[in-house]
């Protein structure tokens, strides 16, 4: 029987230069300054941390690899521009590797990843996997439009990049019983969530969670929830949060959320 193992799995958004922070317009909690991510993976380097891919958890899980004494997982969420221009250099800077999962249709746009660098990224030892067509609120969708949503992204970054798209990212948190299902029957063979937690080999696997890295931490906190330590109150305030998206319907909390972040 495979060694049950604990594995952090860390969720990145948007990365920006030190200098740009001013100059972004809201209270963004995604946003994190390219000097903290740089921080954040000198720690993990110093400390022997070995970062292993969704495929290699998967091995692990099923007794078929042998693990790194400290593995973790690094992600990206959405596909900005600044998985390319900023976390890729840092993330080869320290021999590590991450999975971004990537908007298709946001492709090429303004801010975002381009097909030339998603392709440059998969070349050199980088993840790109599905996070669906047009990150809908999945919980909203009939059951073909899930499957639209799943296939056609999964057949799109296959395409692109020639390397298995077998992983997907939830958008905005939101999935049920119906999702994962659906994720089953197009050949993915894992979902990340945004719920906060340490996943071990045991977990169900179409519900991983993840540790979101937010703007402001400080390097003692981010030790700490490699640890899974520390996270009682950001658990609790998870809880609520849930709670107001099935009160006040996702769409509405959505809304609401963006004003009070000032966000577009």
């Amino acid at each position: 029987m495979p060694k049950i193992m604990q594995v952090p799995m860390l969720m990145y958004h948007r990365l920006v230069p030190e200098a740009a922070l001013q100059c972004v317009q809201g209270r963004d909690p995604y946003l994190l300054t390219e000097s903290s991510f740089e921080e954040q993976l000198a720690y993990l380097s110093s400390k022997g941390y070995s970062t292993i891919s969704l495929s290699d958890f998967i091995a692990h899980a099923n007794g078929k690899d042998v693990p790194p004494q400290k593995p973790v997982i690094i992600t990206f969420d959405d596909g900005n521009e600044s998985d390319y221009t900023l976390a890729y250099p840092i993330l080869r800077k320290y021999g590590f590797t991450a999975t971004f999962f990537v908007v298709v249709d946001s492709i090429s746009s303004p801010w975002m990843l381009t097909e030339e660098q998603i392709k440059e990224m998969s070349c050199n030892g980088m993840s790109i996997q599905s996070h669906t067509l047009t990150h809908s609120y999945l919980t909203n969708l009939s059951r073909e439009q899930i499957e639209e949503e799943l296939s056609k992204s999964k057949a799109v970054l296959e395409s692109m990049t020639g390397a298995p798209v077998h992983f997907l990212s939830i958008p905005h948190g939101m999935y049920d019983n119906a999702v994962k299902k659906v994720a089953k029957e197009t050949g993915y063979l894992a979902v990340v969530t945004s719920s906060l937690g340490i996943n071990n080999t045991k977990r169900d696997l179409y519900s991983l969670k993840r540790i979101d890295v937010r703007r402001g931490i400080s390097l003692s906190q981010f030790a700490l929830c490699l640890q899974g330590q520390g996270m009682f109150w950001r658990k609790f305030m998870q809880l609520l949060k849930n709670m107001l998206k099935r009160i006040l319907r996702i769409e509405n909390y959505a809304s609401l959320r963006r004003k009070l972040l000032q966000l577009k």
